[in-house]
C-alpha cells in the first residue's frame, strides 16, 4: 500500500507557498515532487544491499529550484531546448519569443512551466 505525504516547503521570492508531495511504497522507495515547476526533488530506491539511496540531484531550498538555470528536476516548456534568437516560422507565420539564454529562447523562456506553481 502506497502512502502520500504533503508538507509545506518554503515560500518563493514572490511569497508564493510551496509544498513537497512524497509518495512512498512498501519497499521504502519514494518520489518527492515540489509544486514549483512540478519538480522532481527526490527519488529514493533500495540499492542492491537494500539501503535506500536518493538518485536525484536536487536542492535543499526553494531558491535552488527558483533561480538556478540548470532546471534540475523541473518540468520545462512550453518547449524544451533552445530556439535560436527566439524566432521560428510556423505555417508561413513568423513568431518572436522572449530570449532568456543569451540570444536564445530556452525551455519556455521567462514564463517557463518550471517557474509556475502546479497544484
Amino acid at each position: 500500500m502506497s502512502k502520500v505525504r504533503v508538507v509545506n516547503f518554503e515560500p518563493t521570492s514572490k511569497g508564493e507557498n510551496t509544498h513537497l508531495y512524497t509518495i512512498e511504497n512498501n519497499s521504502g522507495a519514494s518520489v518527492t515532487l515540489c509544486d514549483l515547476g512540478a519538480s522532481v526533488v527526490s527519488i529514493k530506491v533500495p540499492d542492491k544491499n537494500g539501503s535506500i539511496r536518493d538518485v536525484v540531484l536536487g536542492y535543499e531550498h526553494i531558491d535552488g529550484y527558483e533561480f538556478d538555470g540548470t532546471y534540475f528536476g523541473a518540468t520545462v516548456g512550453r518547449c524544451c531546448g533552445r530556439i535560436a534568437y527566439g524566432k521560428f516560422t510556423l505555417n508561413g507565420e513568423d513568431y518572436q519569443l522572449s530570449v532568456n539564454n543569451g540570444s536564445n529562447h530556452l525551455h519556455g523562456g521567462f514564463n517557463s512551466f518550471s517557474r509556475k506553481i502546479w497544484l
